[in-house]
């Protein structure tokens, strides 16, 4: 085994190819591309519906996922404090929809002024 690694006439040369003439463009992609156009056009479809009944069905859910999508350094450089840290803190369903009730009745408020 050891000769194998010293003899290296094997190895393609810097710049040169197994296969010269490669994949077809965007065949790799074929599959991703094609879920996605389906995943947008039932989006698309009932989408916003989805999301609501996420939200009145399991807001833990909700939150969780509303947090997946926010930076993690999102409003601080504090490492301490993040928005995951914060969520953390709810332990039942009770105590989210509270949460979620506070920050209806500060936009309700807000509207008003």
């Amino acid at each position: 085994m050891g000769k194998q690694k010293e003899n290296k006439t094997h190895y393609f040369k810097p710049g040169q190819s197994g296969n010269p003439t490669g994949r077809p463009k965007g065949s790799r992609n074929k599959v991703g591309e094609a879920f996605l156009r389906e995943l947008i056009a039932d989006w698309e479809v009932g989408g916003a519906e989805a999301i609501k009944q996420c939200r009145l069905k399991d807001p833990a859910a909700y939150l969780r996922i509303a947090a997946s999508l926010i930076p993690k350094d999102f409003g601080s450089n504090d490492d301490d404090s993040s928005l995951e840290r914060f969520l953390d803190q709810f332990t039942t369903v009770e105590e989210i929809n509270e949460f979620i009730a506070g920050i209806r009745a500060l936009g309700t408020a807000e509207k008003r002024k």
